[in-house]
């Protein structure tokens, strides 16, 4: 039995701009290799974990844990045991907010393994989610899997059939619990100062470090000054919004894990205006990076069948609101965007949701439990499949309106006391934007881009609407107007083509 032992700067402002520019490389946090505890996370075995408790389990809930015994069967290999001299003693208590079920009803359940002897492959602590929210019982894992793809250290699954005091509670997703000890295996460098919970419904004050919503699962509970400098940072100017932040947080990492909860469907993340279901993890130095939890509601699948935000929706997480803002940012994220699409397609994810599913269909039709028939279930497994077969189609229309800009034009006959009319454009980026007028009298009909006013053009200082009368000072010269369109999550200026001259 191999079992895992716990291993847990301030910068000028001058030196944070240095990083404005290029993104830092990643910190330490990475996927977890050669851990032995991988043989547990492997989704085309189902093993069985008996639990059995002395404590009445109406009684048992989340608050505190109870004594019970484990024992987890796979294959021909036994950990454990529930009673007698081979008895594991464990620590059991519910979990789950709107998927908290009660005993006898199928409840999601936390393990804890207090004994560093009596431990899985060395875990220390075990997620049972009862899947009650995700009728299609794949969301978890195959979300996961993108996570994972896109080099985010997101846990590992596996699927277990549970049985309580003899009697069975049915199929349970095995979610691999980020502890100290899961942190260990991928903290290869920089080590780890906390590991922050992302709570529901507790953001009262997401500037204080000490709010309730920021739950302190590894690290000091007192001291917080890593999140504090986060905070801080993102509230800093535009100017220097990136650098700073940056500073504190593997920003290209982020962009990474919103790209994904984006794709995904994810309303209920970091990037949705619930601000729930994520982790900041923070090495030695203090820099944080966005670990995903809690996807069950993924793929417009879940029992609430939202759904999802628009790739350029301008809500969520301060982090991702400002990013959006922040044109270096704002180029991570769509990259990253890009980059999801290409790993989702690699990754085969509607195919892997519809075989997951059929190696699950026998143990979904026996779960007495369940509260989703095998029929809805598998309904729910396809459009899973469909919601990520049509995913690219979605995003390339986004990402065409986001590029797909037109210059503005003017219409009219160029000719003294005579109206000329101006054109927007087209401005497809995220909402409707705003726009506004600007007119020039220019000495040169010269046209290099449509983003840069040539020299010799001066701005006509009461011609600031979309419709302009040329006057006597006009004449001799071009004419040519600037719009500005601006959106919550962008900007950007572009020049019309000249007019002929004003005769």
């Amino acid at each position: 039995m191999n079992t895992q032992r716990r291993r847990l700067g301030t910068f000028a402002l001058a030196a944070l701009l240095l990083f404005s520019l290029t993104p830092r490389p990643a910190s330490a946090l990475t996927l977890a290799t050669g851990d032995p505890a991988a043989a547990l996370f492997q989704t085309s075995k189902i093993v069985r974990i008996d639990l059995s408790t002395d404590t009445t389990l109406s009684a048992i809930g989340v608050e505190n844990y109870v004594n019970a015994t484990f024992k987890l069967t796979m294959g021909t290999e036994v950990f454990g045991g529930t009673s007698g001299f081979g008895a594991w003693d464990i620590k059991l208590r519910l979990k789950g907010n709107r998927s908290f079920r009660a005993f006898p009803a199928k409840a999601a359940l936390r393990l804890e393994f207090p004994n560093e002897l009596q431990r899985v492959f060395g875990i220390k602590r075990m997620t049972l989610n009862n899947m009650v929210q995700d009728r299609s019982k794949i969301n978890e894992a195959v979300g996961y899997a993108l996570f994972r793809g896109m080099g985010i250290a997101a846990p590992r699954t596996s699927y277990a059939q549970v049985w309580v005091n003899g009697v069975p509670y049915g199929l349970y997703l095995n979610v691999e619990s980020l502890d100290s000890v899961a942190l260990e295996k991928r903290d290869k460098v920089g080590g780890s100062k906390h590991l922050y919970e992302g709570s529901l419904g507790s953001q009262s004050n997401p500037l204080d470090p000490n709010n309730a919503h920021y739950q302190v699962d590894v690290g000091s509970l007192t001291d917080r000054d890593d999140l504090a400098a986060l905070l801080a940072a993102s509230q800093e100017p535009a100017a220097t919004w990136y650098a700073r932040v940056n500073a504190a947080a593997d920003l290209k990492q982020m962009t990474r894990f919103w790209a994904v909860e984006r794709y995904i469907g994810n309303w209920d993340g970091y990037s949705s205006p619930s601000i729930s279901n994520y982790y900041l993890h923070s090495d030695s130095d203090g820099r944080f990076q966005m670990l995903p939890w809690g996807i069950d509601q993924i793929f417009s699948g879940g029992v609430d069948k939202r759904a999802p935000y628009s790739f350029g929706y301008p809500d969520g997480g301060l982090l991702f609101k400002r990013c959006l803002t922040d044109t270096t940012c704002r180029a991570l994220y769509v990259q990253a965007l890009r980059d999801v699409r290409s790993k989702a397609s690699a990754l085969g994810l509607a195919s892997l949701a519809a075989t997951l599913h059929t190696s699950l269909a026998s143990k979904i039709a026996t779960d007495a439990k369940d509260e989703t028939s095998p029929t809805a279930s598998k309904a729910a497994q396809v459009a899973a499949s469909s919601f990520i077969t049509a995913r690219p189609a979605a995003l390339n229309a986004w990402l065409a309106q986001l590029t797909r800009v037109t210059a503005p034009t003017v219409a009219g006959t160029v000719a003294l006391g005579t109206p000329l009319s101006a054109s927007s454009g087209t401005w497809s980026y995220g909402p409707t934007p705003k726009y506004a007028y600007q007119w020039f009298r220019c000495n040169t009909a010269k046209q290099n881009t449509p983003k840069v006013l040539p020299a010799g053009c001066k701005a006509i200082a009461t011609a600031t609407s979309a419709s302009y009368t040329p006057t006597a000072s006009d004449r001799g010269s071009y004419l040519r107007v600037r719009v500005k369109a601006t959106a919550p999550t962008s900007s950007a200026l572009w020049f019309s083509k000249p007019t002929a001259k004003v005769p």
